[in-house]
């Protein structure tokens, strides 16, 4: 439920608020979040199958259930559901208290998934245009 004191939402639908060391709240949801290697630890490379994950991703459009003081809220949106985020990629979700069930995703972590899919993209398509020159080489030196 709702405050009736602060009826508004944020783009992510998220129950929590950022609030500053001044006591000033923050409603861009970027702003909420920690990136810098200053507060983190155990810093290692990502070595999973990005690419088989984000293809295993189903965008779905859906609207919010209920109501809410911002109209957006009713409009039709195009996301994910966080049941499908824990099912492929378990290191994205947020759950319920119950530690089980899925609640929402962290959109900083699919960003990175598909920054890694990029990635491993940008290296298959390499190995297929290095592959395509020695075959256009090999072809031109046989005059075929």
């Amino acid at each position: 439920p709702r405050s009736t004191l602060f009826p508004y939402t944020t783009l992510f639908r998220s129950d929590t608020l950022c609030l500053t060391s001044g006591g000033v709240v923050i409603l861009q949801a970027a702003a909420c979040t920690i990136s810098s290697l200053r507060f983190k630890t155990d810093v290692t490379p990502y070595v999973g199958a990005a690419l088989q994950k984000v293809a295993a991703l189903r965008p779905i459009m859906f609207r919010m259930k209920g109501t809410n003081a911002d109209w957006n809220y009713a409009q039709p949106q195009l996301g994910v559901a966080a049941e499908n985020v824990s099912d492929v990629a378990k290191e994205c979700a947020i759950y319920e208290q119950d530690g089980v069930t899925p609640k929402s995703y962290r959109p900083e972590c699919l960003i990175a998934l598909n920054i890694k899919a990029t990635q491993e993209l940008t290296a298959r398509v390499r190995e297929l245009e290095s592959a395509n020159d020695h075959l256009y080489h090999v072809k031109k030196a046989s005059n075929f």
